[in-house]
């Protein structure tokens, strides 16, 4: 009896705290978040179709229409192979335009990640030989041991006639802008059949479409 009313002043003087551990965005979808090295980052990728202050981003769905938004520098997004039922498999993909966009896509208190930031988050699991086993899901060949959960899902390329890569063959994402270049932003890829991780030293023309995660300012 003794031992349970301390227990029971410790927990009124000393109340438990549960950092919150999903965060909301403008259109309601919830993301997990989860914590790599210093970060704390979405577990999902962002599904968002509005920027933060209400504005809604166009959806654009055929190749000529990405490119033009492209040409005109205007933020877009689509989902892969303009299929709608990607919307939960993989999210939503967005082109640099709207990943640069002064707006903002991620919920408030959260950002896109840097080219440093990135860099850290992929130290911390091996580098950039190792990295993406710890990253990917188990079904797209990885260990998913940190629960970041990379399941797939391409990109689209504005190179060519090619428009949207396959979902098992690569998974890229969004940084932001590459100081190198106001046309390019930083990005990461991952691969489905080996654990390296792309991007250490290139960047990605702003009017091809990406994955966004985000992660917690600090």
């Amino acid at each position: 009896m003794h031992k349970f009313l301390i227990s029971l002043i410790l927990l009124f003087v000393f109340p438990k705290t549960q950092q919150n551990t999903t965060i909301v965005d403008i259109d309601g979808n919830k993301y997990p978040l989860i914590k790599i090295s210093k970060y704390l980052i979405s577990s999902e990728n962002l599904n968002v179709s509005k920027f933060k202050n209400g504005d809604l981003i166009p959806e654009v769905k055929t190749m000529e229409e990405w490119r033009k938004y492209g040409k005109l520098k205007k933020p877009a997004w689509c989902y892969h192979e303009k299929n709608g039922k990607n919307k939960l498999k993989f999210g939503k993909i967005y082109n640099g335009f709207a990943v640069n966009d002064p707006r903002g896509l991620c919920p408030d208190g959260f950002h896109i990640p840097s080219y440093k930031e990135w860099k850290e988050i992929i130290l911390s699991q091996g580098g950039y030989d190792k990295a993406g086993k710890h990253l990917k899901s188990k079904k797209f060949g990885g260990d998913n041991s940190t629960g970041f959960n990379a399941a797939g899902g391409g990109y689209r390329s504005t190179v060519n006639e090619t428009d949207f890569f396959p979902t098992d063959y690569n998974q890229l994402f969004w940084a932001t802008q590459t100081a190198k270049s106001k046309s390019s932003n930083d990005f990461i890829g991952l691969d489905g059949e080996y654990d390296s991780v792309l991007g250490e030293v290139s960047a990605h023309t702003t009017e091809n479409g990406m994955y966004v995660r985000f992660i917690k300012n600090y």
